[in-house]
């Protein structure tokens, strides 16, 4: 009896397949927390510490350093601080934007610590 198995083409091939199908049933299974949930300002507070968010408004303020840019976006009179641990430029107060973050609190005041900032 031969204790030395070869695998052959066709269950290579059947087990590539195999890994292959349980991969993409697993991406299209965990989509769904990768995408960020769309809140209005208003309704964000600190029980969404934690949650990776999206949201829009218009930039009221922006000020920026050699690591940093903080903005305020408002939208329906309401207001959110942002921070982004990199220098963004080509933004303007008055411009409208979408920001996608994860919500924190700093100094008992909710943000967002932003990820993406794209301009609408």
């Amino acid at each position: 009896m031969n204790k030395n198995k070869t695998i052959h083409s066709r269950e290579i091939t059947l087990l590539s397949m195999s890994i292959f199908i349980i991969g993409i049933l697993i991406l299209i299974s965990t989509t769904h927390t990768f995408t960020p949930k769309t809140i209005l300002i208003k309704n964000i507070d600190e029980t969404f510490q934690g949650d990776y968010i999206s949201t829009c408004g218009k930039i009221t303020n922006i000020k920026t350093s050699t690591k940093n840019t903080f903005i305020i976006i408002e939208s329906e009179k309401t207001s959110i601080d942002s921070v982004f641990f990199e220098t963004i430029k080509n933004l303007t107060t008055n411009s409208y934007v979408c920001i996608t973050g994860k919500i924190e609190i700093y100094k008992g005041t909710v943000e967002i610590i932003g990820d993406t900032i794209t301009k609408q």
